[in-house]
């Protein structure tokens, strides 16, 4: 019988790091699919813990019903179910707000369904930023400017995702930085540079540079990584995330903004660039939870 189960849509570079440096450290695990499980468990030897991957083929309510079963059932699950639903957009700006705004910038924020309320918005700022609640790699964002042709657009959007989440733009010198956060620490981080589109993530065509390297143009990429190492451990407490990616902004002002928690980041942009070893972070995290179950 397996001790963990990796659970997953396809086998990603990430999954197959982290099986990589489970095998090195003698974690006996298997790789399921989510078109694998079959809900109630009959008699399974069911693994002590289990990582888990969104897939966006397959339903979220069904994805969170396994999780919470498997949370029934005395597994230990990363990320829970409850830490996940912490992690779009709409929460976390709710949660900044309640918790964190006096140690880190937010981008002024609206979450409507009010189409006037969001029209207002973007008069007021003239350059505002659209995402979807819930998505990655950049898919779905929109930069949207004030004209006559705006209004139709967010009506287009609203009828789209149900929900209208705009953020004002912050000008910035076109990188953000990410760092990987594991069990409330900061163990890696990099910055996203691209100056051809105003979405820094590397799917989206941004290129992966060391911190260092960064830092040698834009000083304020090693302040970026301070804040995460100040802020990781309150988002770990507010929200029960065991890991999760955490996205900074760096304004041309040199102030420091928070843009999102990732539940489900990746990591090989990372291991790319800087050759740090994120997948045996993830693993070790991964035993040293395993050894808590036995």
């Amino acid at each position: 019988m397996s001790s963990v189960w990796i659970l997953c849509g396809k086998i990603s570079y990430e999954v197959e790091r982290v099986s990589e440096e489970l095998e090195k450290l003698g974690v006996l695990h298997s790789i399921f699919s989510w078109n694998e499980i079959t809900l109630p468990f009959k008699g399974e030897n069911l693994p002590r813990v289990v990582w888990h991957r969104y897939d966006p083929t397959v339903s979220m309510v069904f994805q969170f019903c396994v999780l919470e079963e498997f949370e029934r059932q005395g597994v230990y699950v990363i990320n829970r179910k409850e830490a996940v639903e912490n992690s779009d957009k709409a929460s976390i700006y709710l949660l900044w707000s309640k918790y964190l705004r006096n140690h880190v910038k937010m981008p002024d924020t609206l979450v409507t369904r009010d189409i006037d309320a969001a029209v207002s918005f973007l008069k007021s700022h003239r350059r505002v930023v659209f995402k979807p609640l819930a998505s990655g790699r950049g898919l779905g964002v929109q930069l949207i400017e004030w004209n006559e042709f705006a209004p139709k657009l967010l009506e287009e959007l609203l009828r789209k995702y149900g929900c209208i989440f705009l953020q004002k733009y912050i000008h910035n010198p076109n990188y953000d930085v990410r760092s990987i956060v594991i069990g409330g620490r900061v163990v890696a981080s990099f910055a996203r540079y691209n100056e051809r589109d105003f979405r820094h993530n590397i799917h989206c065509g941004g290129q992966g540079l060391k911190i260092e390297e960064m830092g040698r143009v834009s000083k304020v990429a090693f302040e970026c990584v301070r804040v995460a190492e100040q802020i990781a451990p309150m988002i770990t407490e507010i929200t029960g995330l065991d890991m999760y990616g955490l996205d900074l902004l760096p304004g041309i002002d040199n102030s420091v903004y928070l843009l999102e928690w990732n539940a489900f980041f990746g990591f090989e942009g990372l291991e790319k660039t800087t050759g740090l070893n994120v997948a045996r972070e993830v693993a070790r995290y991964i035993a040293l939870k395993l050894g808590e179950r036995r």
